[in-house]
């Protein structure tokens, strides 16, 4: 195993060269004005690079990046964190946004999901064909689908896609390893996160998926999940941690949604109840807020 590791690191960097290239191409011309302008059609890419904007002062100010703030809806304010459900693309912007102006860092964020998708996607296809080559076709066509390439435009948020080869080339990894180890389920955790954390609706649907998957593949072919879980169930110290993890940034992030969902001040329908109508009192929280 040892011999094939520096090879595996060669092209992992490759591949993640060439996801660059790829996604400076498919940018072309914008990524020729990326202090200037704006990649995208000029609505939701002026929201979503405000709400980097607004993370960065909550955390020069001394804030959790996503809590209750006035600087809008003076003097109410409102609670940030259950503004949005896409957390993934404000915390890459975030990590531009100190050191760059606000346009180039969110132009810089659609960079990154463009490349981290392509990558991704090339893990799962080349992992599941075992063919580099079909790994580079699977990655462009899926990476670079009409779906996500439009909402590179649109909806960053639903740029996120990456997460899902990801999460599903480290399942096959687990399925086909006899001891899954802690470094399989510390990526799956990244895939999750990377979903999670990237698009609630992609995390709803995924969800809905593996459950109508692991059903039919139960009614059809009963001893592959079984082996499936097995495998899990006889590795379940190396999952320990990753999850404890995952669990603590999930609850740190979803955790005001979730509560206030819980006592009643989220509401399903926007026209009765308006999420934002009236400033709730601050919610549960684990990290330090504003009020």
């Amino acid at each position: 195993m040892e011999i094939h590791k520096p090879k595996l690191f060669k092209e992992f960097i490759i591949a993640t060269a060439l996801s660059l290239i790829l996604a400076l191409i498919f940018t072309f011309p914008g990524v020729l004005s990326l202090n200037s302008n704006f990649l995208g059609d000029g609505y939701d890419n002026y929201q979503i690079a405000s709400y980097q904007s607004l993370a960065m002062r909550q955390i020069q100010h001394g804030y959790f990046p996503f809590s209750h703030t006035n600087f809008w809806r003076y003097p109410n304010g409102f609670d940030f964190q259950r503004g949005f459900d896409f957390y993934l693309p404000i915390l890459i912007g975030l990590s531009f946004r100190f050191a760059l102006i606000i346009s180039l860092s969110y132009n810089l964020t659609v960079m990154t999901l463009m490349t981290l998708n392509v990558l991704f996607s090339y893990l799962y296809f080349s992992r599941l064909t075992k063919s580099k080559l079909l790994g580079a076709v699977g990655a462009v066509m899926y990476g670079f689908s009409f779906h996500p390439s439009a909402n590179a435009e649109l909806h960053p948020n639903w740029y996120c896609v990456g997460g899902l080869p990801l999460f599903l080339s480290t399942l096959l990894r687990i399925y086909r390893s006899i001891i899954p180890s802690v470094k399989d389920y510390a990526i799956l955790v990244g895939g999750i996160l990377f979903i999670a954390l990237g698009s609630v609706q992609y995390t709803i649907l995924t969800s809905m998926m593996l459950t109508f998957y692991f059903i039919i593949s139960y009614l059809l072919y009963p001893h592959e999940p079984r082996f499936f879980f097995e495998n899990i169930l006889g590795s379940y110290i190396h999952m320990l941690y990753p999850f404890l993890i995952e669990a603590a940034v999930i609850a740190v992030f979803y955790a005001p949604i979730i509560t206030a969902f819980l006592i009643g001040q989220f509401y399903v329908t926007f026209l009765v109840h308006p999420l934002f109508q009236t400033p709730p009192t601050h919610l549960f929280s684990f990290l330090p807020t504003y009020t």
